[in-house]
């Protein structure tokens, strides 16, 4: 159906549902022999992590069972080489051409490009077994499909979701505050990785108002994004200085190098005045908010008789 719960679908059967078919589509790519290989893998990976996001909007009621399922998704996406991140490097090198000031700069990125360009083709080169780890991932997915239906969800509605929901904005926010009182490189990375988890939770809940929730995650989306292109170019930074017989000489390491400080420097910024604005509210205002949402979503399909609206407003101002 799509990844999002579907109106006058039973929570935990909307969450079981979504973890399915990510799990089955995940199935389907690694073993569509028309598919590219790498396009493939790249997709189960993501896929696993959107499972994983499911996990954690209902850790509450998982208990142990979270543990044991995180686990298993991050092993099996483990399992999987990934050439896409080779390949994000270089792109990310793209991007900085239109930083450029003059054509020395151009001339500098683009002996990093054929750096980085030999280095993902020895990365490919060196893929032995690929083929047997793939078909192992597929039987580990078949299994994980399997269990979906006996995740032990009781709780209805959006107590089952309310507490994640609020773990995971609160937990996203201080990660990111943080990462710019204390800036490091590992800070940076986990305010993007429990962005990217909020998101996926924002698009779980998305016909709860879609108008506001549609612009809310592609705000989001932008401050992933951001930060994302800053990881990239910190991932490129420690290639460059593993292989400076890239350059002829000190001179250009050196320039090369504060080019790619300049626009991270850049991408830092431009997500920090996002973020304020994305999470500008406390945490639990933050979950009152959808809860909200979600009773008037609900009375959509179900409106209210004449003596329960008031049980609604009471709960509003409660």
């Amino acid at each position: 159906m799509s990844f999002r719960l579907q109106t006058a679908e039973p929570v935990p059967e909307g969450i079981r549902r979504i973890a399915a078919e990510q799990i089955a589509d995940a199935v389907q790519e690694l073993t569509d022999q028309r598919s590219n290989r790498h396009k493939a893998i790249h997709s189960a990976r993501q896929r696993c992590k959107r499972v994983r996001a499911v996990l954690r909007l209902v850790r509450a009621d998982l208990g142990g069972r979270y543990s044991e399922e995180n686990r298993r998704f991050r092993d099996i996406a483990r399992q999987l080489s990934d050439v896409r991140d080779a390949e994000a490097v270089i792109e990310a090198v793209d991007k900085l051409y239109a930083d450029c000031k003059n054509q020395r700069e151009i001339d500098l990125l683009r002996a990093v490009r054929r750096m980085l360009t030999a280095r993902r083709a020895q990365i490919l080169a060196s893929e032995k077994g690929l083929d047997t780890r793939v078909a192992e991932v597929v039987t580990a997915l078949r299994e994980a499909g399997e269990e979906v239906t006996s995740w032990p969800l009781s709780k209805p509605d959006f107590d089952l979701l309310e507490p994640g929901i609020q773990e995971a904005y609160a937990g996203t926010r201080k990660a990111f505050f943080a990462a710019y009182c204390e800036p490091s490189n590992v800070r940076f990375h986990e305010a993007r990785k429990r962005i990217k988890y909020h998101w996926y939770h924002m698009r779980i809940v998305h016909n709860i108002w879609p108008e506001m929730l549609r612009a809310y995650r592609r705000s989001l989306k932008r401050l992933s994004d951001r930060l994302g292109d800053d990881h990239d170019l910190t991932v490129m930074r420690a290639i460059v200085l593993e292989h400076t017989n890239a350059f002829s000489d000190a001179r250009d390491l050196r320039d090369t190098l504060s080019l790619v400080e300049r626009r991270r420097t850049q991408f830092r910024a431009q997500a920090h005045v996002l973020g304020r604005r994305v999470f500008a509210e406390k945490p639990a205002c933050f979950r009152r908010r959808l809860a909200q949402y979600w009773e008037a979503w609900h009375e959509e399909t179900h409106p209210p008789t004449e003596g329960e609206f008031s049980e609604v407003d009471q709960r509003a101002v409660a």
